[in-house]
């Protein structure tokens, strides 16, 4: 195995636990705003079809997706988001 191959392999393997962190991470704040959206919502709206969609998104590990769209919609609903 050649010196650049070797460097290669050892960025990759010091770079996944920085990646599985911010993943968990994302997946922890998309849980959490959805937990805040569905304590805050009025219980008589019938959300937009995007914020079922974000809150399915933060339980399959598409928490990236799934982010945006609950920021938004808390956004809307004058909600301050909790810190990232």
């Amino acid at each position: 195995m050649t010196t650049s191959a070797k460097l290669a392999i050892a960025c990759a393997v010091a770079v996944l636990p920085l990646t599985a962190g911010a993943v968990s991470s994302d997946t922890a704040y998309c849980s959490t705003l959805s937990k805040i959206y569905q304590k805050t919502a009025p219980k008589h709206a019938t959300p937009s079809a995007t914020v079922p969609v974000a809150m399915a998104q933060c339980q399959s590990g598409s928490a990236d997706h799934g982010i945006a769209a609950l920021e938004q919609a808390l956004k809307n609903n004058g909600m301050v988001l909790p810190p990232r």
